[in-house]
């Protein structure tokens, strides 16, 4: 008999893990509880699969999960809505939009301009970067504020690994294309690991065409947009066993337009461009205090850049609608282990939006 132990998992805080664009998890031997080497997995109906290592340590590459939101489908009392190509947004316990959190690598991506429905913004999130997406569901408020009622939704992008003989220098290269020019992706990234220092980063590019539906209904105009990203991370050792995280993130989409509009009275309804940077630096720093345990200190910049160009049909007025957010954010977080059984977080964190609002009409 052999057991699968995935790192997919549920623990009593209503916390799942879902693993983006891999699989990863150790074979087992049940009888003797051992590892076992050189077992072949293959992932149905996907066409990838992997062979255990000599710990019985396997990792699945190359699933696609389309865009950072549909990652989520299937996921427990996860509801994923899609009135358009370039969007995607999660019910969790029957809230969205602002009553539920998004966050970053524990950065907050929700600002004070999302509004009380359905929102496109986790789709801003390049989803070759994602290593996997944690879920609380139900209401998150004590811990993380009052727009986490419906729950959170933390994206954790890849984290470069050091090297344990001198300095590793590696790549790759993903090239995805769909039939009848739904879809054209491709991304180029670079990694370095030493003993102190790793980095990685990395570029993707995304031509996304207008949907084919089946049956006799066709393609379904506009619904395609085009779109870029950049992303960096470096992460440095430091004494005493503490560690720096300096990450950056790019993401620009041109033309995503939204469907539902277009088909229900408007000429136009398009976000061109729709725009999110995020820059962070996170220090932790470990004591042997059980009190002050692990310290986590995080500085942070993001910036939301949307500009929603409407026309309504019959009319020779374009509305034009930008909102510019520049968000500054800190935390302080603090694990203390008070004994073997006792674990518990505290912390502060403070974040400013300044906010740019321009609407403007002109004729076409």
């Amino acid at each position: 008999m052999i057991r699968i132990t995935s790192l997919i998992f549920i623990s009593l805080l209503s916390f799942i893990c879902l693993p983006a664009q891999q699989i990863t998890g150790t074979v087992y031997d049940a009888k003797f509880d051992r590892p076992l080497e050189k077992v072949n997995l293959v992932v149905e109906g996907a066409g990838v699969g992997a062979v255990s290592d000599k710990d019985g340590g396997f990792r699945i590459l190359g699933l696609s999960v389309g865009k950072s939101p549909e990652a989520l489908i299937g996921a427990t009392g996860v509801f994923l809505q899609k009135t358009n190509h370039g969007g995607g947004s999660p019910f969790i316990r029957g809230l969205t939009g602002n009553q539920n959190l998004l966050m970053i690598d524990g950065v907050r991506l929700n600002n004070a301009t999302f509004r009380y429905g359905p929102n496109q913004y986790l789709n801003t999130i390049d989803q070759l970067i994602v290593d996997k997406l944690e879920v609380v569901r139900g209401a998150g408020s004590v811990l993380y504020g009052s727009d986490a009622m419906g729950g959170v939704i933390n994206v954790l992008t890849h984290i470069p690994e050091f090297s344990n003989s001198g300095l590793d220098v590696g790549g790759n290269i993903f090239a995805g294309w769909m039939s009848g020019d739904m879809e054209k992706t491709g991304r180029a990234e670079v990694n370095l690991s030493g003993e102190q220092i790793a980095f990685s980063g990395g570029f993707t590019y995304k031509d996304f065409g207008d949907i084919v539906a089946g049956g006799d209904i066709g393609k379904l105009t506009p619904t395609g947009y085009t779109g870029y990203s950049g992303d960096a991370k470096l992460r440095v050792k430091l004494p005493a066993n503490n560690e720096l995280i300096i990450a950056w993130q790019y993401d620009k989409q041109e033309g995503v337009p939204r469907y539902d509009k277009i088909i229900n009275g408007y000429t136009k309804y398009h976000f061109n461009p729709q725009i999110r940077q995020l820059a962070y630096a996170r220090l932790k720093a470990t004591h042997r205090n059980k009190w002050f345990k692990q310290v986590i200190l995080t500085g942070s910049y993001k910036q939301s850049d949307e500009t929603r160009i409407k026309q309504k049909e019959g009319s020779a007025k374009i509305l034009n609608e930008t909102d510019l957010v520049n968000t500054f954010g800190g935390t302080v977080e603090v694990n203390s282990f008070p004994s073997e059984t006792w674990h518990f977080t505290s912390g502060v964190e403070y974040y400013f939006d300044k906010e740019q609002r321009n609407h403007r009409n002109r004729r076409w």
